[in-house]
């Protein structure tokens, strides 16, 4: 099943009001249906199959919150700040030295995955600084 299909299909009846309230009336009844099932099954194993995956995360159905999504998809590259409005905030460590922090386009893609509800990725950066030994002076 190719969402790029659908996406356009939709997109060409976009301006048709009678075709977009029948594709709305469809997309109801199915969410009801995929609310029906969420309810009588363990919706974590119905979470290896991308296609339902992204089905439940369009009538929000997920059982993972957002930033459960977006934690396990950054790993250790970044830290999440914040899910709000749309707007995934993360945070990008670098050395003092190195250039500044960019945030690394399949990141980005695979943020907006996860989370297709969100409508921009923005990186923060964090410096870590050197750490400086002290040491005691022998006496």
């Amino acid at each position: 099943m190719d969402v790029g299909n659908v996406e356009r299909a939709i997109g060409e009846v976009e301006g048709d009001a009678r075709a977009m309230e029948a594709v709305q009336a469809v997309v109801e009844m199915y969410g009801e249906g995929l609310a029906r099932i969420v309810a009588r099954v363990d919706s974590a194993a119905l979470l290896d199959d991308e296609l339902v995956s992204h089905l439940l995360l369009v009538h929000d159905l997920h059982p993972l919150p957002v930033e459960e999504r977006v934690r396990a998809v950054i790993g250790d590259r970044a830290e999440l700040v914040s899910v709000s409005g749309g707007v995934v905030r993360i945070r990008v460590d670098r050395s003092c030295d190195d250039e500044p922090a960019a945030l690394d386009p399949k990141l980005e893609d695979a943020i907006l995955a996860v989370a297709p509800d969100a409508e921009e990725v923005v990186a923060e950066e964090s410096v870590r600084l050197p750490v400086l030994q002290i040491r005691e002076a022998a006496t």
